[in-house]
């Protein structure tokens, strides 16, 4: 079956492609590793019985953890955006 003319391929990435796409990942990572991380502590705190503070605490970090996850999408999207166009 012919589907027409080969389609180009998309060209190799550069290192310093590589390199923006590592800091992307590295940016989105770091907070979603926050979260996941302090969830595991705010478990280990609840089967404790820990008091109120200090799991407000825990849940302060991960909303902030959370909250910068989504600064760093937002900012993945419209970086991305900008690249299609």
């Amino acid at each position: 079956m012919d589907d027409g003319p080969p389609q180009p391929r998309p060209p190799a990435p550069t290192p310093g492609d590589r390199d923006g796409r590592e800091h992307d990942m590295h940016a989105v990572r770091t907070p979603l590793t926050v979260a996941i991380l302090r969830t595991q502590i705010l478990r280990r705190h609840l089967r404790r019985g820990d008091e109120m503070p200090r799991l407000e605490a825990e849940l302060d970090q991960i909303d902030a953890a959370l909250a910068q996850l989504a600064v760093e999408i937002d900012q993945l999207d419209r970086t991305h955006d900008r690249e299609r166009r």
